[in-house]
């Protein structure tokens, strides 16, 4: 780990003018498309329509290819996460598009694909989706963002795809895809993590928020990326206390969260600063 905040960067983001900035408005990503029933991870078309009714706005969701080369919205075909849906895993664990779709989650719930995705945005325009892709070799990496333009029909929807990239390589196989107006920075992937360099990749690019696990969360990091114009998001934390320790001490700007929403971390946030009147 790299970092000097001793001097003021060369290279500051700032925002271009009239452009939306998700970040500003949102200091929440639901995971997974949020929750159901109290139920996490699943990704699914119920998750993502109750989280939207509690007035979250912004959506990380899992993408995958299926065996018959599909996008959708999916964690991965590991045994883990046949357990976590509770899911008979079949005999190909990388199932193709039918059985993705005839197999409900948890017994409950329907899986969707990106195109269903791209309807609900569609349908409703205040709607943002953060994608966790998780391959960075380019063949699949090209594969998914064809697949994904594809069922945004190339239009002004993909004003409203964030897309998370792990590292800077994967940034320039994805923007020769398609110019994304939105980037997400994570860190987890990546053996070394120079943050100076990471700063001025993000700002020369226009990346504006980076992410990591909420337990490598430093305040000096956070204030190095601080003096890029950058923002810092952690995941996942779902204590709201929690996070309102993190952002009174500096350690970042945001959060994924499986549970708490963004009208409730406000809601919260607006009790705790009346309670210190």
């Amino acid at each position: 780990m790299a970092f000097d905040t001793a001097e003021q960067p060369a290279v500051v983001y700032t925002l271009p003018e009239g452009e939306p900035a998700w970040y500003e408005s949102s200091a929440i990503i639901a995971h997974a498309m949020g929750n159901i029933d109290g139920r996490s991870e699943t990704n699914s078309k119920e998750a993502l329509e109750q989280t939207y009714s509690r007035g979250q706005r912004v959506f990380e969701v899992d993408l995958i290819l299926t065996s018959d080369g599909c996008l959708v919205a999916r964690h991965d075909f590991a045994d883990d996460s046949y357990y976590t849906l509770e899911q008979k895993k079949p005999e190909n664990p990388v199932m193709d598009l039918e059985t993705f779709l005839s197999t409900p989650i948890m017994g409950l719930y329907t899986p969707i694909t990106i195109a269903d995705i791209a309807k609900f945005m569609a349908d409703h325009n205040d709607v943002f989706i953060v994608t966790d892709t998780k391959f960075t070799d380019e063949e699949t990496v090209r594969r998914q963002f064809e697949l994904l333009c594809e069922a945004f029909e190339y239009d002004s929807r993909l004003d409203r795809v964030i897309v998370q990239t792990y590292n800077m390589d994967m940034y320039d196989v994805v923007h020769e895809i398609y110019p994304f107006k939105n980037y997400i920075f994570t860190v987890y992937q990546l053996a070394e993590r120079d943050y100076n360099a990471i700063g001025k990749f993000c700002a020369e690019r226009g990346i504006a928020v980076v992410t990591m696990p909420s337990s490598t969360a430093d305040a000096n990091v956070t204030a190095l990326l601080h003096s890029y114009g950058l923002h810092l998001y952690v995941h996942t934390v779902n204590r709201i206390t929690t996070m309102g320790t993190m952002l009174e001490y500096g350690l970042c700007d945001g959060f994924y969260s499986d549970y708490v929403t963004q009208p409730e971390l406000e809601l919260y946030l607006e009790r705790k600063s009346i309670g210190k009147e």
